[in-house]
């Protein structure tokens, strides 16, 4: 198993990510069809892509309604979460978006997968590499200073809250998907 998620990972790093990432097309299809070629079977395959994709389909994890949680309760936990799984970067909360630039691949990114492999013998092994690899893919698409909601009108909880980068379209694009 070892051998596959260094594949599956090689074969991530090596496709062009740089795409909205946010499509079940990346986090579950691409997904799936990178694992079936690293050497896992086609179950094994759907359970990380499901798990991947679970984060865009979670009413609990989902990026858009946690935002909205953030914005509403000032929430530095559900903040923090929104960060780790969606827009991975090493600052501290709260801070300004200007200290929270995502960078594809880096270590916040890498995070979770490389977790994933450590442990994999657990018997949760494939969810959480399929878990790992939202964020990490999430890094390309989310790359830069995250953008503030409803930014320039009002600027909510802007040292806790994430929107996609202004530079790759701002908030806007992901309240329209």
């Amino acid at each position: 198993m070892a051998r596959s998620i260094r594949a599956l990972i090689l074969l991530l790093l090596l496709t062009p990510l740089a795409s909205r990432a946010w499509e079940s097309d990346v986090h579950y299809v691409l997904t799936w069809w990178l694992a079936v070629q690293a050497g896992f079977s086609r179950g094994d395959a759907d359970s990380i892509a499901r798990a991947d994709q679970s984060f865009d389909d979670s009413d609990h994890h989902s990026a858009i309604p946690t935002v909205v949680s953030i914005v509403l309760s000032r929430d530095l936990g559900a903040a923090r979460d929104l960060q780790r799984k969606h827009f991975p970067s090493d600052a501290q909360l709260p801070s300004p978006a200007m200290r929270r630039v995502v960078t594809p691949n880096s270590g916040p990114a890498r995070a979770a997968v490389e977790a994933a492999i450590r442990t994999n013998a657990s018997a949760t092994a494939l969810q959480e590499l399929g878990e790992g690899l939202h964020p990490f893919q999430d890094s390309w698409a989310h790359q830069g200073v995250p953008d503030v909601p409803l930014r320039p009108a009002i600027q909510l909880s802007p040292e806790l809250s994430c929107a996609h980068p202004q530079a790759r379209g701002g908030w806007l694009v992901a309240a329209c998907r």
